[in-house]
């Protein structure tokens, strides 16, 4: 081989060489972002990890608040269960009870005018009832209704307190005021009270 055919040989084998060089650096520039950047991620894994911890805790209690209103809320063909632990609320208090109206809470629509079931999944049923008794066992009687374990709220109520004897002194013949007999005034009320008790739509 001669001389000129060996420096094309070298020549060649050097532009290669530095080709490689050129190609294995650009591998090595890309191989070094990809590492730069999963470094950067495992810095901020620790930070991600809170913050998905967090979320999950989040979505969670989301889940059992949903799971909680879910059990407080009946259907329509339940309702009727209501209305019995209801009266149930007023024959432990001792004080009479009618439910004397159920109805649903309609809206308006705004482009027919008409009313109509309020949207989602949920409407509030209006439930009117009647109620006597002693003033005490009424305002206790309430607040036995408010914590019954359903998604309920009193939205009105109306109280009639009446005085069914009035105090005196009944006297025998002559005897002395130790002998007086004082008769205590006896109260009852009546009045009416209305309830929402929130339930699923039918379908």
């Amino acid at each position: 081989m001669n001389i000129v055919g060996t420096w094309i040989m070298k020549v060649g084998v050097l532009c290669a060489f530095v080709v490689g060089i050129y190609f294995f650096h650009g591998v090595a520039v890309n191989l070094q972002g990809e590492v730069e950047k999963k470094y950067g991620e495992l810095l901020y894994l620790p930070q991600r990890l809170i913050h998905a911890s967090l979320l999950q805790v989040e979505l969670d209690e989301y889940a059992s608040d949903v799971e909680k209103i879910q059990g407080y809320v009946v259907g329509s063909e339940e309702l009727i269960d209501v209305v019995a632990d209801i009266e149930s609320e007023g024959e432990r208090h001792g004080v009479s009870i009618h439910v004397s109206d159920l109805q649903k809470e309609l809206v308006i629509d705004e482009k027919s005018g008409r009313l109509t079931e309020p949207p989602g999944p949920f409407i509030d049923v209006r439930v009117t009832i009647e109620i006597s008794g002693d003033p005490e066992n009424i305002v206790t009687l309430l607040h036995g209704i408010e914590n019954l374990p359903y998604l309920l709220q009193i939205v009105s109520f109306s109280v009639n307190v009446d005085t069914l004897s009035t105090s005196g002194a009944v006297f025998v013949g002559n005897a002395p005021s130790e002998s007086e007999e004082v008769q205590e005034p006896v109260y009852g009320a009546s009045g009416e009270a209305e309830v929402f008790v929130t339930t699923l739509k039918s379908e």
